[in-house]
């Protein structure tokens, strides 16, 4: 296994795939940058700590897939890589997710004698992201930055200690698919339901006790899985949505399992007996390369 790449190597100027997985790597260092063609990058499950800020420059990655290390934080410039399509930051450390900001450098202008700021690019510049995966992290919240995000359709944020997410998300207009179970939820995240293409949404495993009527508005949501957390009542209004087909309500309290709390049953709602695991969650798996080093 790999603990460095030799300078060489960086010279593969022409190189468009690269996969570096399961290697000793503790570092992406500045030389990266010199893979100005690459676009479909791997180092999943190495020792990666620490990403220099001009691996940004990679501005034709269009798939990146970090899993598995030990990244505490992404490069200010992070937003820099504009053509990311989708994303893999599974099983890191990350407390948060780079935001727009502006940064005050070491360095000082010599007319002024202040120090140089710059406004770092977020996640959200990353505006042909199609597919997010952040979960096993230790994310306590998402920035508001990620709804610029216009072309977002899958977003994993499971296990991770988030306790409600922005309202900005509302924006996500072709969002198809949240599963956000393992978190912190004491309430529902109503923004959820004007997302007009959300399908899929997973918020197993929190402290959610109700389901807000607004429920009705989410009239493209045809599976919700609300398994283990400690519900006290679902409205009975749920039985009218549309497209519900599959509501998940086990190991809830027990006047919940297996039926719905009112009058209107609907007998197209079913209540599924499956794991959080079992439904549309999909693992990061990093794509076929040409070239991989071991």
């Amino acid at each position: 296994m790999l603990e460095s790449l030799d300078r060489r190597f960086f010279h593969l100027r022409s190189l468009r795939v690269l996969n570096l997985d399961q290697n000793e790597l503790k570092i992406i260092n500045a030389d990266f940058s010199q893979l100005e063609t690459l676009e479909i990058l791997s180092i999943k499950s190495n020792k990666i700590e620490e990403i220099d800020y001009r691996f940004c420059n990679l501005t034709n990655l269009t798939e990146l897939s970090l899993c598995n290390n030990e990244i505490k934080e992404l490069p200010h410039s992070f937003g820099k890589l504009s053509k990311l399509r989708a994303l893999w930051l599974t099983g890191n450390s990350l407390r948060r997710l780079p935001h727009e900001e502006i940064i005050t450098l070491a360095d000082y202008d010599p007319k002024t004698g202040k120090r140089y700021k710059i406004c770092a690019k977020g996640i959200g510049s990353l505006t042909e992201l199609e597919e997010l995966f952040v979960e096993c992290n230790s994310l306590e919240e998402i920035t508001s930055d990620l709804a610029n995000c216009k072309s977002l359709r899958y977003i994993n944020l499971r296990r991770n200690m988030i306790r409600e997410l922005p309202p900005a998300l509302s924006r996500l207009e072709n969002l198809q698919c949240v599963s956000a179970s393992s978190n912190r939820f004491n309430l529902f995240p109503e923004c959820l339901f004007n997302l007009p293409c959300l399908s899929t949404l997973d918020l197993s495993y929190n402290k959610i006790q109700s389901l807000p009527e607004s429920v009705m508005k989410a009239t493209s949501l045809t599976d919700l899985d609300l398994s283990n957390n400690p519900l006290r009542q679902l409205p009975s209004i749920v039985s009218m949505t549309n497209n519900l087909l599959f509501l998940r309500t086990e190991n809830c309290r027990k006047t919940l399992d297996g039926k719905i709390i009112g009058p209107d049953s609907k007998p197209h709602v079913q209540f599924a007996e499956q794991t959080p695991e079992s439904i549309t969650v999909r693992e990061a798996e990093a794509r076929p390369s040409e070239l991989t080093l071991s």
